[in-house]
């Protein structure tokens, strides 16, 4: 199966369960937040699967303030330049220039790797 999260109804990992019922091989399209790691982890232990976490090459930990992010800022300018290119109303999550603060969705996103280093991120995706 092939899923994108944005076409999901319900709640994605709840949906992607009953898929891995009758479904050996799936290939899921979706950000995944830290927050979202166990249930990427619960997922996996109940359909007896693994995972594998896609990561930019290059990651170094920067520096805002007092917090770090395992993402430089020219990635965050750049994953806000492609959401400002896309045509209006073609994202399937709205994700788009015709999405009112669309860049102030995207620093969000980035936000929820605050205080998270590369080595922790790395850590992490590990016991995923």
């Amino acid at each position: 199966i092939v899923r994108e999260g944005d076409t999901v109804k319900g709640k994605f990992y709840n949906e992607i369960e009953k898929d891995m019922l009758t479904n050996r091989i799936a290939v899921l399209d979706k950000n995944v937040p830290p927050i979202s790691f166990s249930s990427v982890h619960s997922l996996c232990s109940v359909s007896n699967c693994i995972s594998a976490a896609v990561l930019p090459s290059g990651m170094q930990d920067t520096v805002v303030g007092d917090d770090v992010y395992p993402f430089s800022l020219e990635f965050l300018a750049a994953c806000m330049n492609r959401v400002l290119r896309r045509k209006q109303n073609s994202h399937i999550g709205k994700l788009d220039s015709a999405t009112p603060n669309c860049c102030m969705i995207v620093v969000k996103f980035y936000c929820f790797y605050r205080n998270i280093s590369v080595s922790v991120l790395r850590e992490r995706l590990l016991n995923v």
